[in-house]
């Protein structure tokens, strides 16, 4: 009698736990999202008014940053995604634009009732794209390169279904250019460098805030 009554405290303990968790096993989420990237971007060549010129410097950027994100909980704490990037920057000079695509997975560090702290991890390939502002002499360049981010965010939710989430962490962004077209001819050469040697480091900050979407409210018994 003893040992079965401890037992159904210790059953009861479980249940109460998991029933306390915003989130669980086999649920999924929307989250869209909308922020800043800054940091530096650090060229392999600079281009300067005498034509590129080998081992270029460090520039300062801040980008606009656009996330969309699709979770799926394996375990109670832990879930996995697909994971859609982008980012513009309007300069003085030229705009960049850039799209990616990866892959997600984050542990929840607190799992409450009505909110979750989690630590993120990202990784996956991009494209991106510069264009000068120069009517008389347009000119792009398009590369390709991947991307991984590490970030700490915050889920609160508000009912069901809705909810807010804040994001901040560090992102890499590593760029080689393909194709660099002028007056709209494709040229090999951007000066005197080649201009598949191109390549491009963006590493720094960002951070977001954004709409959490529960899409599964009913969800598999949690292990």
């Amino acid at each position: 009698m003893k040992y079965s009554i401890s037992l159904f405290i210790l059953i009861t303990l479980i249940n109460v736990v998991n029933a306390q968790s915003s989130v669980d096993k086999g649920r999924i989420q929307l989250k869209l999202a909308r922020g800043i990237f800054m940091g530096k971007m650090i060229n392999s060549y600079d281009f300067g008014t005498q034509g590129a010129v080998l081992n270029g410097g460090t520039n300062n950027f801040g980008a606009f940053q656009n996330r969309l994100t699709l979770h799926y909980n394996t375990h109670k704490n832990v879930s996995l995604g697909i994971d859609f990037l982008g980012h513009t920057l309007v300069g003085d000079s030229a705009n960049y634009n850039s799209g990616g695509l990866g892959v997600v997975a984050q542990y929840y560090i607190v799992n409450k009732p009505k909110m979750n702290v989690y630590f993120e991890a990202n990784m996956g390939g991009l494209g991106a794209n510069w264009r000068n502002k120069d009517e008389a002499e347009p000119a792009s360049l398009d590369g390709r390169g991947s991307y991984n981010s590490f970030s700490i965010g915050l889920n609160k939710y508000f009912g069901n279904v809705l909810g807010l989430y804040v994001q901040t962490g560090y992102m890499g962004q590593g760029i080689r250019v393909d194709t660099f077209t002028h007056n709209g001819n494709i040229e090999e050469y951007f000066g005197n460098i080649k201009a598949e040697d191109v390549k491009y480091l963006m590493r720094g900050g960002y951070a977001n805030i954004g709409l959490t979407i529960k899409l599964r409210n009913k969800s598999p018994k949690s292990e």
